[in-house]
């Protein structure tokens, strides 16, 4: 209770002055945003001394805080396009005291910003140090320290300390170097077998880089004393630098005689192991708000409040060498860098799965990537990987606690029954980034029987089974990986989304898919039913293109079924009108609008009933979207889909996209748009679509343009020119270009029998040609500027 109110009062001296002059011993803080064309992706935050006092969306405010107190600005957009300048001129200003602490627009995810600092409060404005020893004046301290030779290194609070202090490391400074975990950071130390729980690290540093070094205390407690550490060079790294050797190692800059080649007895391999009693005692039920980050990287299977059973996974390495993974650099292919965690991952690296009783997997699981690094070498080894140089030393272990992202599996859909939670580490059996194979695969698995449950209240829980049996895979292997294809086959070599069934995912089924969405003649089934919603429409083709595109054994593009929706995000489809021609009203065209301000879109269907479509035509730039059209002409059936990963623009106001080619309309004919049409987001997510104008007969006649009606005069032109076309309801496109073929004014008139005036008063003289258009052709006429 205390605790509370003192942050409360903290907060009420923060910004009780905001609508007035600050206090004594308070600085004004002005918060100044221009938002872009997409305000409601756009928020902000301000922290004094990392003390979240306000935030905001695309407003401005103004604060007061404490003049001494570092602070932190932090603007985010959730779409991830910063708010300059490809769909707005947004910026943010901050101003304190009315000088200009932080500006900008042009960013991605996060944009933050620190001042009025001491040096050291604040990663961006760190203390530079050597080796040595030194004493932090308060917790959460940063330095930088860039080594002058290349080696091992100890960076320690041991014996300097009584207080319970950490130790982060990080690359370079985010957003996560303000964590009390270890996100983001390339090496991490709580408590350990050496000093308690004081702090140690041990590893290995690159001469000529610079590192960033937090020194703080546990968050759970408080420390009254300053914070002593040290930086020493403990020597080169020394061990056999024959790539020949079974015991290469990669990182010894000094050879020693300890080289060992096959087939020696002593050519032994590394061996992981997951501690099954510690995912056992840390397992918990929680409510998570999932991000779109979670999302996309399988952590989570839909958007909005979600139950999670997260647990602590502890992986250590018992073999007699080192598990070697490398660095991004290096092996490019082993990494991503997930926004989530601010640090590359070794992608796929343990795998997350809940089995039924039938040994078959629910789609809930995720392969997670993790920063491979030694955390703890409690069992006698000795530290020295991290991010940035990845493995898992001898008789070391790498530990990611339940409290991190992702490191859970997300049942909020999962139904009340007993099931199989496993875990897995190197699942696939690959060798390390040296070609080093585990001497044991049999321990790479740990696993909890559990029946999943609901209260009353609809709230989850969950108890653990006695007698939890090793799981055994479909083909009598315990904790084996042999599964049941979507044809019932154990092991079988069905493809899921393989429509022509030649064992390649390729854009061939794609196309069929679409082919198959419009004509509506596929019944859905395990094997081509991508999105588990028993219908097989635009989605399932999305979800396989985007399979064949991104698609990789360490993600989860192409773990179907895939049930993800984004509800939140809304497109909508308007029916601008039916027009038809002249000569044969029974023949015409309608246009249909786009509002997508949330989402890019990738794909699309609907449905057009009324008349008989003969023809469908994008109204988007091909080279900014170039997009696989099918229709049905008997149903009315449309879907398009981009084949390379292409997307529409975000568009804030309605904007024609496609045209749609009709015959067979009568003079009472309603033709409707259909109100279950379908858009699928920038990662082929369903989202909501609303449907305006869904339908209208026809609201004007086509003709074919003919000559003698097409007037300019007077011509020659001094100061303006006026243009007319006689009988003409339709809206054309009317263009101006000078004697090289070069557009000078553009612009789309629906004359109605009316005279358009246009200025020529800026025109030089010369002969110009005007132009106009529509679907059936083009009509240029020249005409000459005279001043």
């Amino acid at each position: 209770m205390k605790k509370t109110s003192t942050f409360l009062f903290f907060m009420l001296i923060s910004v009780f002055y905001s609508f007035g002059q600050c206090p004594v011993n308070q600085s004004q803080l002005t918060i100044t945003i221009v938002p872009d064309n997409y305000p409601g992706e756009s928020t902000w935050k301000v922290f004094v001394n990392n003390i979240q006092i306000a935030n905001g969306t695309s407003n401005n405010d103004t604060l007061c805080v404490d003049s001494s107190a570092c602070i932190r600005f932090e603007m985010y957009d959730s779409y991830g396009d910063g708010i300059c300048c490809g769909y707005g001129n947004g910026s943010f200003n901050v101003q304190l005291e009315g000088l200009t602490v932080a500006s900008g627009g042009q960013f991605s995810n996060i944009s933050s910003h620190t001042f009025n600092c001491p040096q050291g409060s604040a990663c961006n404005n760190p203390i530079p140090i050597t080796s040595g020893s030194f004493t932090a004046p308060y917790p959460n301290t940063f330095y930088s320290f860039t080594p002058s030779l290349s080696g091992m290194y100890s960076i320690s609070t041991c014996d300097l300390n009584t207080c319970n202090t950490k130790l982060w490391v990080y690359e370079s400074c985010n957003s996560f170097a303000y964590n009390v975990d270890n996100t983001g950071t390339i090496f991490y130390n709580d408590n350990n077998t050496i000093c308690g729980n004081l702090a140690d690290i041990n590893a290995i540093l690159i001469a000529g880089t610079t590192y960033i070094i937090k020194v703080g205390i546990n968050e759970a407690t408080t420390c009254s004393t300053p914070l002593g550490f040290s930086i020493i060079y403990d020597g080169p790294i020394i061990g056999c630098m024959d790539p020949l050797a079974c015991n290469y190692n990669p990182n010894a800059t000094q050879s020693d005689t300890s080289c060992v080649y096959y087939p020696s007895p002593d050519c032994l391999g590394p061996d992981l192991i997951i501690l099954q009693d510690v995912i056992l005692n840390s397992l918990e039920i929680r409510e998570e708000q999932a991000t779109n980050c979670q999302v996309v990287e399988g952590c989570m299977t839909g958007y909005g409040q979600r139950t999670v059973l997260a647990f602590t996974t502890w992986i250590k390495n018992i073999g007699d060498i080192d598990y070697y993974v490398g660095n991004p650099t290096a092996n490019p292919t082993q990494f991503t860098f997930g926004n989530c965690h601010g640090h590359a991952h070794y992608e796929g690296y343990a795998d997350y799965i809940l089995y039924r009783n039938d040994g078959q997997n629910i789609p809930i699981g995720h392969k997670n990537g993790f920063c491979v690094m030694d955390l703890e070498c409690n069992d006698g080894g000795t530290g020295q990987y991290g991010c940035s140089n990845m493995g898992i030393s001898k008789q070391c272990g790498d530990i990611y606690s339940s409290g991190l992202e992702c490191q859970w599996i997300d049942i909020t859909d999962v139904d009340t029954a007993e099931y199989i939670l496993a875990i897995k580490v190197n699942w696939d059996q690959s060798p390390d980034a040296l070609g080093h194979y585990e001497t044991n695969y049999a321990n790479n698995w740990a696993q909890v029987c559990l029946r999943i449950t609901m209260n009353s209240a609809g709230e989850k829980g969950y108890e653990i089974l006695p007698n939890c049996q090793p799981y055994v895979d479909c083909a009598g292997t315990a904790y084996g990986n042999a599964m049941i294809d979507c044809q019932g086959n154990c092991n079988g070599t069905a493809l899921r989304g393989d429509l022509n069934n030649n064992s390649i995912l390729e854009t061939n089924d794609v196309v069929s898919y679409l082919e198959h969405s419009v004509n509506l003649d596929l019944n859905a089934q395990s094997c081509n039913d991508l999105s588990a919603d028993n219908i097989i429409n635009v989605w399932d083709a999305g979800l396989l293109s985007n399979c064949i595109s991104n698609g990789a054994t360490n993600n989860s593009e192409c773990t179907f079924p895939n049930t993800v929706q984004n509800p939140s995000q809304v497109v909508t489809f308007s029916n601008d009108g039916v027009y038809t021609q002249f000569a044969n009203p029974s023949v015409g065209y309608m246009d249909i609008s786009i509002l997508n301000s949330s989402t890019k879109v990738t794909g699309y269907q609907f449905a057009i009933n009324g008349a008989t479509i003969s023809g469908v035509s994008s109204l988007i730039n091909p080279l900014t979207y170039p997009v696989q059209l099918e229709y049905n002409s008997i149903n009315g059936q449309v879907a398009g889909l981009s084949l390379i990963d292409s997307m529409i623009p975000k568009h804030t106001t309605l904007t024609p996209f496609i045209r749609v080619f009709l015959e067979n309309i009568t003079l009472d004919s309603l033709i409707c748009l259909s109100l279950n049409a379908a858009a699928l987001n920038n990662v082929y997510e369903p989202v909501t679509v609303n449907v305006l104008n869904p339908c209208s007969g026809s609201l004007g006649v086509l003709e074919n343009l003919n000559p003698s009606d097409f007037m300019i005069y007077p011509n020659p032109s001094n100061q303006a020119l006026n243009v007319s076309y006689i009988g003409q309801n339709e809206k054309i496109d009317l263009r101006i270009f000078d004697a090289l073929g070069n557009e000078i004014y553009k612009d789309k008139l629906n004359f109605n029998s009316q005279i358009h005036t246009i200025n020529t008063e800026t025109l030089s003289n010369g002969v110009y040609y005007m132009q106009l258009s529509n679907k059936f052709g083009d009509l240029r006429k020249s005409f000459t500027i005279v001043h």
